[in-house]
């Protein structure tokens, strides 16, 4: 009942009586197998509790989508025993996720620069010149 908005409001003759302190309908003589929301939807229709759930229910669904196509947030919600894996150290458990990312691109240019350095390196030492 306080899902679809309603509250208890008995009164002598009906006390299964509710009420939507929003649209002030009220509603009585339930039936097993009644859908509080659906009564409500089907009564008031106008209802602004209905329409902000409404809206809650679709801000919730983008939010889903929208998360579940960032995979930085991944990394957010790995499990703890996951994190020796993903960063070893404790300077790198103790940084943002923003930082480790970060962290991460500058630690990949790095290794490339040094690989890099190491194949002119041998080319140069075999007596080969660039030009």
């Amino acid at each position: 009942m306080v899902n679809a908005g309603f509250h208890y409001d008995p009164c002598q003759d009906q006390l299964d009586r509710v009420s939507c302190a929003t649209c002030s309908i009220v509603l009585e003589g339930w039936e097993d197998g009644d859908d509080p929301l659906q009564e409500h939807v089907n009564r008031r229709p106008t209802c602004p509790y209905l329409k902000y759930i409404h809206n809650q229910t679709e801000t919730n669904t983008k939010n889903t989508v929208n998360d579940a196509i960032k995979p930085e947030i991944e990394l957010v919600s790995l499990n703890f025993k996951d994190l020796d894996a993903h960063m070893p150290t404790i300077e790198e458990r103790m940084m943002t996720v923003e930082e480790y990312v970060k962290y991460q691109q500058e630690a990949a240019k790095k290794k490339y620069i040094q690989e890099s350095e190491k194949i002119l390196s041998h080319i140069m030492s075999q007596g080969f010149g660039l030009f």
